[in-house]
């Protein structure tokens, strides 16, 4: 996934892809790739076996919510930073 700022929300998505093996709980370190020279949402960040589903040009964020994602993710850095202040 793009991570890092809230700027990274806004990428645009042309393509979701809809493949029920590759809506894990959780999107996998990179679940933003490159479609059809465009770049496309895979929330198992699978190389293969897409069902591909043109968005129309819709931010990341709202792609992320279509699937009922939190529209933000925060950035690795941000969640080890949390997590060791509570200790």
């Amino acid at each position: 996934m793009i991570r890092g700022s809230n700027d990274s929300m806004n990428t645009v998505i042309e393509h979701l892809c809809a493949s029920q093996d590759h809506q894990p709980p959780e999107d996998a370190a990179v679940s933003v790739i490159r479609y059809a020279d465009r770049w496309g949402y895979c929330p198992a960040g699978a190389a293969d076996g897409h069902d591909w589903r043109a968005t129309g040009g819709r931010t990341l964020a709202t792609v992320r919510e279509w699937l009922g994602r939190p529209a933000i993710v925060r950035r690795l850095d941000e969640a080890t930073a949390t997590s060791g202040a509570d200790r």
